[in-house]
């Protein structure tokens, strides 16, 4: 898999339905802490949000390293819920640094960039 196709499999789901020129009401992963997904699904449908943006990482339960239909389930689960997927973050525990003099901490950036 290349580090592109999740995001290929996300895009699909969270146009799919999406008319031009409309805005959804979302809510981003970010500020919900360690809430796994479907507690994200519930507080979205509870509290009224249409979008969601999800965060994977090595501790949460949309890990980091997700297979494609691991990711397809993921996206099954969220159309089943009624919410969109806005955008997708990859958060991995060593970020690294750009501005690095170590070519290894540079990589490490390179990598959640990717």
């Amino acid at each position: 898999m290349t580090s592109r196709e999740p995001v290929e499999i996300f895009r699909h789901r969270a146009y799919s339905s999406h008319r031009e020129g409309t805005m959804k009401i979302g809510i981003t992963q970010i500020i919900l802490g360690e809430l796994s997904l479907q507690d994200t699904l519930n507080l979205c449908q509870e509290a009224g949000y249409e979008a969601v943006e999800l965060v994977f990482s090595d501790k949460k339960d949309l890990h980091i390293d997700l297979g494609r239909a691991e990711l397809q389930q993921v996206g099954e689960q969220c159309a089943a819920a009624g919410v969109t997927i806005s955008s997708v973050i990859a958060n991995y525990a060593e970020r690294g640094n750009l501005l690095s003099r170590d070519p290894a901490e540079r990589e490490k950036c390179c990598k959640s960039l990717s």
